[in-house]
């Protein structure tokens, strides 16, 4: 019997949550397999800036929404409304896709079919797992989101919706 084997025969709780750990943890790229509980959900942006070289744009002030809804099952499904405003066109876009959970940095990172810069940024949990707050920033994104000048900056964060209880 080998040293680590005689260890976990010593301890059968954690000879399971090796075993659990084992099937169940974390893929090649170190994201999870399962939802931490209260992740999944329907969420809003509560901001959503975009900073160019010569000013900050608040896209919420300008009726910008971004909704989306992250399934236990890992499915990511939205919409990203930017309304024309200060001479940029209007930008409509269908969010799908997945979403996968960095527990070590309590983040959420997307993989979209249709690339928005949702894709690029790493959303860190900054609230709790019963009232999560989804925060991020992307530098130097690809995405230009129909703006003229070139964008150095974007802001996101988002809040999960509660549920109406009436």
């Amino acid at each position: 019997m080998s040293v680590s084997t005689r260890r976990f025969a010593s301890c059968p709780a954690a000879f399971l949550l090796a075993l659990t750990l084992g099937v169940l943890g974390c893929g090649e790229d170190g994201l999870v397999d399962i939802a931490p509980p209260g992740i999944a959900g329907d969420y809003e942006a509560e901001v959503l800036f975009v900073t160019a070289p010569d000013h900050t744009r608040d896209l919420l002030a300008d009726g910008a929404t971004l909704e989306l809804t992250l399934s236990t099952g890992f499915a990511l499904f939205g919409r990203l409304h930017i309304p024309e405003a200060h001479g940029e066109p209007e930008l409509e876009r269908d969010i799908r896709g997945t979403w996968s959970y960095d527990p070590v940095g309590r983040a959420v990172r997307f993989d979209e079919q249709v690339e928005t810069f949702l894709s690029e940024i790493r959303l860190r949990n900054l609230g709790t797992q019963e009232e999560p707050r989804l925060v991020g920033t992307l530098l130097q994104p690809e995405e230009r989101l129909n703006h003229s000048s070139p964008i150095t900056q974007i802001d996101v964060t988002l809040v999960k919706k509660v549920p109406d209880r009436g």
